[in-house]
Order: C-alpha cells, then sequence, then structure tokens
C-alpha cells in the first residue's frame, strides 16, 4: 500500500466510521415499509433536537462491528471497536483478519490516525482534514453522524410532515425540491434531515455545499437498549461534483455501556508521519 493510499485508507475508514459506515459483503440498506404515523410539526421542539441530555453524555459506549469501505474503486472489508463519550472523545479500532491495522481518535479539535501495518501517523485539525480530503467534517457532525442521533445545525430550521416522516432542514419545502438553485450564494450550506414520527429516530440525513459535496447517511433498525438509540446499520455515500468518492456499509453488532473506558492511543516514536 503506498503512503498515499495508505493515508487515504485510514480517512476513509474515518469518514465511513465516524462521518457522515457494515457487513461481510457490501449491501444497501432495504426499504422497510413503516407504520404510517401522522406528524404534527407543531409539536416538534427544534431547539431540543440534537442535543445529547446530560445523562447520555455522561456515558462512554462500546461498540463492535464489522464494515465495507469502498474507497477509490477499491473495497476493504474490516472490523471495527469504537469507544464513544459523548461530547468528548470518539476512539475507533480497526481490524483485519484479527490483527489491528488503524486506530483513530478524535475530540472536539483534532484528529489523530495511526497505520499500524506501515508504522505511520497523522494528525490535524479539522480544517485541515477538510482540505486534504475534500469533505468538510467537525466533531460534533461525527458524532451525530456515528450514533445516529440529529445532526445539531445551528442556522435556520425549516419543518414539514409526509406521512409518517418529519423532514427538518435549513431550506423550505420548495427550496429543498429546487436545492441546485439554492447554491448559488457562496458559503451556502444545504442540509436536510428525516426524522420518524412515532419514536423521533433520524432515518436519513443528507448535506450539500456551495462546494457541490454531497454526503448522504441512511439508518436502519435502531437498538432501543442504549440511551441514545442508536442505528445499528449505517450506509453512507459521499459525492464531489456528482462523482461517487466514498461508500460504505457499517452494521453495529455488539453495545455495552459503561461510566468508564480506557482509551489505548500514543503515537510510538518509531512512527513516521504521514505526508
Amino acid at each position: 500500500m503506498s503512503t498515499k493510499l495508505s493515508y487515504y485508507f485510514v480517512i476513509g475508514a474515518f469518514l465511513s466510521v465516524s462521518l457522515f459506515p457494515s457487513c461481510k459483503s457490501k449491501k444497501k440498506l432495504s426499504e422497510n415499509t413503516p407504520t404510517t404515523v401522522p406528524c404534527n410539526s407543531s409539536n416538534l421542539n427544534l431547539d431540543s433536537i440534537g442535543i445529547i441530555a446530560d445523562t447520555a453524555a455522561s456515558t462512554w459506549y462500546k461498540i463492535k462491528g464489522e464494515a465495507n469501505i469502498e474507497l477509490n474503486q477499491v473495497s476493504y472489508d474490516i472490523d471495527i471497536q469504537l469507544r464513544i463519550k459523548p461530547n468528548d472523545i470518539i476512539w475507533i479500532s480497526l481490524s483485519k483478519a484479527g490483527f489491528p491495522v488503524a486506530k483513530i481518535l478524535l475530540n472536539e479539535d483534532s484528529v489523530y490516525g495511526m497505520d499500524l501495518f506501515h508504522k505511520k501517523y497523522f494528525k490535524s485539525d479539522y480544517e485541515s482534514l477538510a482540505q486534504r480530503i475534500g469533505i468538510g467534517v467537525d466533531f460534533k457532525v461525527a458524532q451525530s453522524i456515528l450514533l445516529g442521533q440529529f445532526i445539531p445545525f445551528t442556522d435556520k430550521k425549516f419543518k414539514w410532515s409526509l406521512d409518517h416522516e418529519m423532514i427538518v432542514s435549513n431550506q423550505s419545502k420548495d427550496s429543498l425540491m429546487h436545492f441546485q438553485d439554492s447554491l448559488n450564494t457562496p458559503n451556502t450550506l444545504l442540509w436536510a434531515q428525516w426524522m420518524n414520527c412515532r419514536s423521533a429516530v433520524v432515518k436519513k440525513q443528507f448535506v450539500k455545499t456551495n462546494q457541490q459535496e454531497e454526503i448522504w447517511v441512511k439508518y436502519d433498525l435502531p437498538d432501543e437498549t442504549t440511551p441514545l438509540t442508536i442505528p445499528t446499520i449505517i450506509e453512507l455515500n459521499t459525492f464531489q461534483d456528482g462523482i461517487k468518492k466514498l461508500f460504505s456499509t457499517l452494521e453495529y453488532k455488539k453495545f455495552k455501556t459503561s461510566k468508564s473506558l480506557n482509551i489505548p492511543f500514543e503515537i510510538p516514536e518509531d512512527y513516521v508521519e504521514m505526508e
């Protein structure tokens, strides 16, 4: 694996499981026929959604799963372990055939990664990372997508109902249907999120920037044993100028909560920084 591919493999893994994720074979999410529940948009407090409550934020989440990552037309099947303390830290360990191959650490300001096979590492802030990989992300967005929570965007929100779902966006219903026209203004960010009316569980997320970056995330089979009702299957697609950059699916297999977890992450002195 070349140095550049090694870097993008670690970054691709970060994007797939901590961005915007699996199964031993690539598969699309099945579209389950939902129970039709009328939505009452007037009862939805937009200021309250996307906020992880103190009781949930004080809990550590230990998750094991399997992922398929398709990056630069190359597909990888890997095992994943995550340790997450909401609003604080995300630790990710990636293994292949039982052998650890990469570790990733995210906090509110920085991202660190290690390629254990080639003894290489990277460290970056989120702005520099976005410039290198072409897709913008920050800790809160990564956390929300990993845990299947509403992304807490701070701009103005519109909401409307459609059968069994509530749609929330920074665009009106008409603008969202013609979102290409809404991106003509510089620095425009377009986003929309779909929630189940009965459970308020996020079903789908979409983000598009004026740089023609697109991120689509779909969720299925929420696990109700965890305080945050985390989905067990996540599907991710990212595009740049209409060209697919990354496809990934993630299947969470095991959940465990704890009041504390250790974070085994230390860059050895003989590791070389990735270019």
